[in-house]
């Protein structure tokens, strides 16, 4: 009668086991999506924040490198710290959020002047044919998924 018990008990673990295995196999992977929002300033903007407008500066500082800013200088007052960053795939499925970080000032950029405001997604689903990131009412950017893990997106021009 033990050895039955033993037996049963064997096998009751033995498939506890592989059912344990089946499911860690199943966890889907993913990455982490470490992005960029990149608001260009209008050449009238740019001036006023460098202090290079003709004239004088409007008795305004210039901005440093790196110094706090924010998108509605360019134009873009919806974008700034803490706004909803949405990444879906190609189905329109939404499989990860995060919010914009502050902003930083940046002349560093393709030559163009700014405000750079960085996200991080975490756990978005690998092998998704493509990622659709949209920050606030911007749009939605489509990137593959190569470029995905580091997607630069510019507003303004």
């Amino acid at each position: 009668m033990n050895l039955k018990l033993l037996a049963s008990t064997a096998a009751a673990l033995l498939t506890l086991a592989a059912c344990g295995s089946q499911s860690s196999a199943a966890v889907a992977q993913t990455f982490t999506m470490s992005g960029r929002v990149f608001v260009v300033y209008s050449p009238l903007d740019a001036e006023v924040m460098t202090g290079t407008l003709e004239g004088g500066n409007l008795g305004l500082a210039p901005r440093k490198e790196g110094s706090a800013c924010t998108g509605s200088v360019g134009g873009y007052a919806d974008v700034g710290p803490g706004v909803q960053v949405t990444v879906t795939d190609e189905k329109g499925t939404v499989v990860g959020t995060s919010a914009l970080e502050a902003g930083k000032f940046t002349s560093a950029t393709t030559n163009k002047i700014g405000c750079a405001f960085a996200f991080t997604v975490v756990n978005v689903p690998l092998g998704r044919t493509f990622y659709g990131v949209a920050v606030s009412n911007q749009g939605v950017v489509q990137f593959t998924p190569e470029t995905a893990m580091t997607p630069d997106l510019t507003l303004g021009s």
